[in-house]
């Protein structure tokens, strides 16, 4: 399983920050009868900035077709991030992004990254590629919930009628009295066993193909969200179906936090027969049910209780809709100080917008050891809780853990038990900007934390653009409800609204051949017999590479002459080629950013670089994009 949660990094660690948080039912709302520019401007992020943009949710056919798989599921989804003033059909380059998630995921990096190239006179577009399995997902509670603008819709959707206690707090099972939802288990999706790397390359490839053989080496850039190093190299090594690998048809790679090291290339040449039969009993163990076909363990994907991707979405949502309304659900424990800072999360009555930003901030009421994810690679610096203590209550429980004393973890005393508590915003000139007097601290070898790194700039992330990006949908779609024939009966299934984490996430894909893949840099097994394919070599990868990771020590994987890192500390590597093509600034440095930052920052040092990384590896000319008939997807009906 940690091999599985660390294939599913950006997944696993947005939904375990938010697992647990969502809204108070609102007040429903009549739908706007707007344009859908006016009424779902067009991407996540600053909406009223973002008129010019599009995002539009794409299904084309694949050429992948996985052994018992329904013919409506060999299927490609794609989001398409473009200009509303540009020539649809004339691009200057695609960036095609990995995107772990739903529509909406790491949708700010994608537009600034748009928005900086027609500063340059040139016309980007982002494509990022989805998983197949977010077809399976019923997705209607959303889509009524957003046109309604009201999260109460999805709660009784998915919750039914009954999921608050007797207190007002959430107690719902997904699928319980009175829902609607259309649940799949795993014996309703046998042929997700098949689902193979070969199957999400091959959807890949069908992308690939919506350009010109002749264009793709010098307009298409494959660049990545973590987990995004294994993600790159292996496409890179995947052998296409007209048998060139990937790297022979991209003009560039660009990682953006997840390194793409040799380690992530592969520690060993190739599989052993020993190493090949483990694979084959694996992947026969999820064919014959022994072991699950999607994923629903430690992430918990529809697991009863606040505790699944069903709510996380919701909870954006509620955010969203309803930012300064009381809360139903509680901070969940495991705070850093311990139970001490657990009974203090647990009097706490939070908005919907801190109860969002808690569980993701490093130190969210700061000093006080109260965070789930305190001091981890992973928070984004997003501002603090509005937090008042009482006067005359006592300050502290206890010392701070660690050794660091103070701040230390607050006392219980010190909240007012009739207030709700809202959030104060990060980021460059909001009030929470420099709040957290431990951020960038390190453990020394004591234990204790000291202040070498820390790290007092301000970060540039700002919650509007957290929560709009995690919660919006694509404005256009020409997504539609598929008929499914499932082994235990016909369904019709909505995913045409996506917003929200994967549900059914392929345990084959995931759990087993990325691990397996992500070991050795060539893979050839060919077992027809077993309806088993895999052909990745990586041995051989020449090809431009930029890297822009929150981590330190990165490598040129693949010893190439065109390579640059950018660091925390700054310029890591910068090859002689890469710096006589496209030199980056001297300052230009990571160190202001954490995982979540790099994608939602509302000032990306990324997206003012790599434009010129790109345009300078480009052709001259600009590539052809067929014509894709869409309609409006966020003003659809309840």
């Amino acid at each position: 399983m940690r091999s599985i949660v660390r294939a599913l990094a950006w997944a696993g660690c947005v939904l375990g920050a938010v697992l647990a948080e969502a809204a108070a039912p609102g007040t429903a709302a009549p739908s706007p009868a707007r344009l859908d520019i006016d009424a779902c401007p067009g991407l996540a992020g600053q909406p009223q900035a973002r008129r010019e943009l599009i995002t539009e949710l794409l299904r084309i056919p694949s050429l992948a077709h996985p052994a018992g798989t329904p013919a409506v599921l060999d299927q490609t989804d794609f989001v398409r991030i473009r200009r509303r003033d540009a020539d649809p059909h004339k691009v200057d380059a695609i960036l095609m992004q990995a995107i772990p998630n739903g529509a909406s995921s790491i949708t700010e990096l994608g537009a600034q990254i748009v928005e900086q190239a027609a500063l340059h006179g040139k016309n980007f577009e982002i494509w990022g590629i989805q998983r197949r399995e977010k077809n399976l997902e019923d997705l209607v509670g959303m889509q009524r919930a957003y046109a309604r603008r009201d999260p109460a819709v999805a709660l009784r959707y998915y919750y039914g009628t009954s999921y608050l206690d007797a207190d007002g707090k959430f107690n719902g099972t997904v699928g319980g009295p009175g829902s609607s939802v259309q649940l799949l288990g795993q014996n309703d999706v046998p042929f997700l066993a098949n689902w193979s790397a070969e199957v999400m390359f091959g959807d890949i490839e069908s992308m690939l193909d919506l350009v010109p053989k002749a264009q793709r080496h010098t307009h298409i850039y494959a660049y990545s969200a973590s987990p995004g190093g294994g993600f790159l190299s292996q496409l890179a090594g995947f052998k296409l179906h007209d048998g060139n690998r990937g790297y022979q048809e991209l003009g560039g790679l660009i990682a953006v936090e997840g390194q793409l090291s040799r380690r992530s290339i592969g520690p060993d040449l190739a599989p052993t027969p020993a190493d090949v039969d483990k694979y084959i009993a694996d992947v026969q163990a999820i064919r014959a049910g022994a072991t699950p076909r999607f994923l629903n363990g430690d992430l918990r994907i529809l697991s009863p209780g606040p505790t699944g991707a069903v709510v996380a979405s919701v909870l954006t949502m509620a955010a969203y809709f309803e930012p300064t309304r009381e809360s139903i659900f509680p901070i969940p424990s495991g705070a850093a100080g311990g139970p001490a800072a657990d009974a203090f999360n647990a009097k706490l009555r939070l908005t919907n917008r801190a109860r969002f930003a808690y569980g993701i901030a490093d130190d969210p009421h700061p000093g006080s050891f109260t965070g789930t994810s305190f001091l981890s690679p992973f928070g984004g610096r997003m501002g603090r809780l509005g937090f008042q203590p009482l006067p005359g209550a006592p300050a502290c429980a206890e010392p701070g853990p660690f050794g660091a004393a103070p701040p230390c973890v607050p006392s219980v005393a010190q909240i007012d038990p009739n207030r709700v508590y809202d959030w104060v915003s990060g980021g460059p000139g909001q009030p929470g900007e420099r709040a957290n007097p431990l951020e960038g601290w390190t453990k020394n070898a004591r234990g204790a934390f000291e202040g070498a790194n820390v790290n007092g700039l301000p970060d540039g992330t700002n919650m509007t653009v957290v929560i709009q990006a995690l919660a919006r949908p694509a404005t256009r779609t020409n997504l539609t409800p598929l008929t499914i024939p499932f082994p235990t009966g016909t369904r019709t299934l909505d995913a045409s609204f996506d917003v929200g984490w994967g549900w059914y996430s392929s345990n084959r894909y995931h759990g087993i051949d990325i691990p397996f893949i992500s070991r050795f840099r060539k893979v050839l097994i060919d077992r027809p017999d077993l309806g088993i394919h895999l052909d990745f070599d990586k041995t051989h990868v020449d090809i431009p590479v930029i890297e822009y990771t929150v981590h330190a020590g990165t490598t040129n994987p693949f010893n190439g002459a065109d390579f640059t890192a950018v660091e925390p500390g700054g310029i890591a590597v910068e090859t002689p080629l890469a710096a006589r093509r496209s030199p980056i600034p001297p300052a230009t440095s990571l160190g202001r950013y954490k995982n979540i930052d790099v994608h939602l920052t509302s000032d990306n040092v990324i997206a003012q670089t790599v434009v010129n990384w790109v345009v300078a590896r480009a052709g001259k000319d600009q590539v052809d994009v067929p014509t894709f008939s869409t309609r409006v997807s966020c003003l659809d009906s309840p």
